[in-house]
């Protein structure tokens, strides 16, 4: 996950340099880095794996401002702001068709209109 990472300064092209990603960029190498432990007096100090929560998921918070802290202008906003990018010449119909996933994941409504306003259905 390095690659073009902080302080490089020859740039490679277009290759995504983010996991998972459809551009055929990096993979996590298990076997390269493992998780190190160092023992201390006081324990043992250690990366592991979080523990999700009950409420852990990456839409709680999107969720929650688009329903309860947008009022119905706010959301038309923020509509016209997603298909506004999302329709762009360079943005090919199956990523248009993911955007739309992706904010209906978020909430039902949001990724309908998303979709809707993309040309997608609803």
């Amino acid at each position: 996950y390095n690659f073009d990472g902080a302080m490089r300064y020859q740039h490679s092209g277009d290759q995504a340099v983010y996991a998972p990603n459809t551009e055929g960029g990096p993979k996590a190498d298990a076997e390269k880095y493992k998780d190190v432990a160092w023992p201390t007096e006081a324990g043992e100090i250690a990366r592991y794996a979080y523990t999700k929560h009950r409420d852990d998921d990456d839409f709680i918070q999107v969720n929650d401002f688009w329903n309860k802290a947008l009022n119905d202008i706010d959301r038309d906003h923020m509509v016209n702001n997603i298909v506004g990018h999302a329709s762009a010449p360079e943005v090919e119909d199956d990523m248009k068709v993911r955007v739309a996933d992706y904010w209906r994941d978020v909430d039902p409504e949001l990724g309908a209109r998303v979709a809707k306003g993309l040309g997608n259905g609803g």
